[in-house]
């Protein structure tokens, strides 16, 4: 190892250069062995401490360094040490400053993210929690029974929508962490399709819409079906409150060589640039109910994702295509 440094070899070579010509001076000359002993130990001492300050220096320089990077500074060189021990160093120091770089960098990002995620959800509790202080203030005064009634139902109604919220909330929050543990067990696409419908067919039935149900019903896959339901679910009724009148919503099991997928489909298009941001979190598009939060989407990528699959969407030819793809 000590061989690695150019200093340490030059100072060998000069120790042994030494000795040689203090061996040949008292051959040849009748010099005292003692002068020559002093002169020869006064050499060794110069270039030990030559080797000593060099390394001290640059020691110093890559203590420097650290301390910049610590400091926060971006831009940083270690690569100025060719050779040697303090090569290694230099270069193990360099990796340790770019993980931590990186590291530093995630912290900003998450810290902006929460800053932003805290300021989203402040601003959708707001509006329930504001109905429900007017909705209380309203049946503290006189009111008929038929109107205490509607206001009854007014509150339970954003009572309801407040839980909901909240969560949704927390199921993100959740899947942001990864606190949910999926329980993974064999299950069919179609099995999961059904589930998932299920709770919508009313909605479906008073929106006058149809619903299909078709392709490899019985191909199986290996995901926490309830996580998965609950996904699925959210696509289909994205795809119930953005359908065309009257018109049919197919939901189509594949079975692909490489993948399993799940399609949800509907008429009507959507904008490119919407289509960038229907995954984002409280991204509502123009043509969303009142009642909509923009989250449903966003707890469909974070299942999918966390569970190996990804979420896509497409739209062409005058339909809306979400998919659900999980390779095999």
């Amino acid at each position: 190892m000590i061989w690695r440094d150019r200093a340490n070899r030059y100072a060998f070579f000069c120790w042994l250069l030494l000795t040689a010509a203090g061996i040949t001076l008292l051959r040849v000359t009748s010099v005292s062995p003692w002068i020559l002993l002093a002169g020869f130990s006064f050499l060794s001492l110069l270039i030990f401490f030559y080797v000593a300050g060099r390394r001290a220096i640059q020691l110093s320089r890559l203590s420097s360094l650290v301390r910049e990077v610590l400091a926060g500074q971006d831009h940083f060189d270690f690569g100025r040490y060719r050779e040697g021990e303090l090569y290694v160093l230099a270069a193990d120091l360099q990796k340790i400053a770019g993980a931590y770089r990186e590291r530093t960098s995630a912290l900003k990002r998450d810290k902006a993210y929460l800053y932003d995620a805290i300021s989203d959800i402040s601003h959708q509790l707001k509006t329930p929690i504001t109905s429900l202080y007017v909705i209380s203030d309203v049946l503290r005064k006189p009111l008929s029974e038929k109107e205490k009634s509607i206001f009854e139902q007014q509150l339970n109604q954003q009572i309801e929508r407040l839980d909901w919220l909240v969560k949704s909330l927390l199921t993100l929050a959740k899947l942001d962490a990864d606190a949910v543990i999926f329980n993974k067990q064999k299950t069919t696409l179609g099995q999961i399709a059904r589930r998932a419908f299920a709770p919508l067919a009313i909605k479906a039935d008073l929106e006058d819409l149809t619903v299909s149900i078709r392709g490899d019903l019985h191909a199986t896959l290996e995901v926490d079906e309830n996580w998965l339901v609950e996904a699925l679910g959210n696509v289909i009724k994205n795809a119930l409150e953005h359908a065309e009148p009257k018109s049919e919503i197919v939901i189509e099991c594949q079975d692909l060589p490489m993948s399993k997928l799940i399609f949800v489909s509907n008429t009507g298009t959507v904008e490119k640039e919407e289509l960038t941001h229907v995954f984002d979190r409280f991204y509502k598009r123009p043509a969303a109910d009142n009642d909509s939060i923009g989250i449903g989407l966003s707890i469909t990528k974070a299942v999918v994702q966390a569970q190996g699959g990804r979420v896509e969407a497409v739209s062409e030819d005058g339909r809306t295509i979400f998919s659900l793809r999980f390779p095999k």
